[in-house]
């Protein structure tokens, strides 16, 4: 119980965006409890597809997007993410649309590689690739008064990460995540711009949850620790909320671009077990403030 409380202080102070001018932290059976300081990252994204109408009310869409980060003390900085994407969506009356889509994700990512086991000696920096796999369903409710449009979209999705670097005691190789967006967009008449604007929602779904996981207590010298036996995937709670303003540029019947600025607030429950014995070492929450710039175009027939 007191765990459990210690924990719930920690990420309290974590969702405050780290305006506090030092980290908190707070020790139990080993374990430290913390949250940080909210980081800061920019991005810029540009990508390019098609879609094609191949029946009535269907439609199949393909696409490619970059995407360059840059963030306040990552080891990686510049590229960051390479999507494929594939959907097929089909809109069976006027106020629903429904869809399905594929997304082949190529993250460029580095690590540290340590020397010792108290991980203070950096013997060298591994740069590899984590593959993704991504499934997504989403129904979208969609509401037409005059030139405005109002849509509402649950989206559920599944990604399965490739990574030789991934613990499953500290996250879950497929990822569950459901994403709420509410979108209002305006057709001008008099000029080829569609301005909008979006909020969206993203819960995780099977985040590690140390309440529920199964642990044994040992003692040592210098104090009792909590050994993880299994992890626990029951863990839910919103980890981002995305703003998102941009106006899409009608060049002509089969041409769009769409030019946006997007914000998003993240937060990550991180969970730290040690390789070996599994101690569980620590639980910290971690905010994240991102400023994105973005760039598309599509082509439609």
């Amino acid at each position: 119980m007191k765990r459990k409380l210690l924990l719930a202080a920690a990420l309290l102070c974590a969702m405050s965006f780290g305006l506090s001018a030092e980290t908190e932290t707070t020790e139990k059976d080993g374990v430290a409890y913390s949250n940080e300081d909210a980081a800061f990252a920019a991005s810029g994204r540009f990508s390019a597809g098609a879609e094609f109408k191949i029946a009535r009310g269907l439609k199949v869409s393909v696409a490619e997007e970059l995407r360059l980060r840059y963030k306040e003390g990552a080891l990686s900085q510049g590229l960051d993410r390479l999507y494929t994407s594939v959907g097929l969506s089909y809109k069976p009356i006027e106020y629903l649309r429904i869809g399905l889509g594929y997304d082949f994700i190529n993250v460029w990512k580095m690590k540290n590689i340590y020397a010792d086991e108290e991980k203070t000696i950096v013997s060298e920096v591994d740069k590899y690739n984590q593959m993704r796999h991504r499934v997504s369903f989403d129904l979208t409710g969609i509401y037409k008064y005059q030139a405005w449009q109002f849509s509402l979209r649950e989206r559920i999705q599944m990604t399965h990460m490739v990574d030789p670097y991934l613990d499953t005691f500290e996250e879950a190789r497929n990822a569950l995540a459901l994403k709420s967006r509410f979108k209002v967009s305006y057709s001008a008449r008099t000029i080829p711009l569609k301005p909008y604007f979006s909020a969206e929602l993203r819960n995780t779904l099977n985040s590690v949850d140390i309440e529920s996981s199964s642990f044994e207590r040992v003692t040592k010298k210098s104090g009792d620790r909590l050994v993880m036996l299994s992890p626990d995937y029951a863990d839910a709670y919103v980890d981002r909320i995305r703003l998102e303003l941009g106006t899409e540029w009608l060049r002509d019947s089969h041409n769009t671009l769409d030019f946006y600025l997007l914000y998003d607030y993240g937060f990550e429950k991180k969970v730290k077990v040690s390789a070996e014995k599994r101690y569980l070492k620590s639980v910290t929450g971690c905010p994240s403030n991102t400023i994105a710039l973005g760039i598309a175009y599509t082509f439609g027939m």
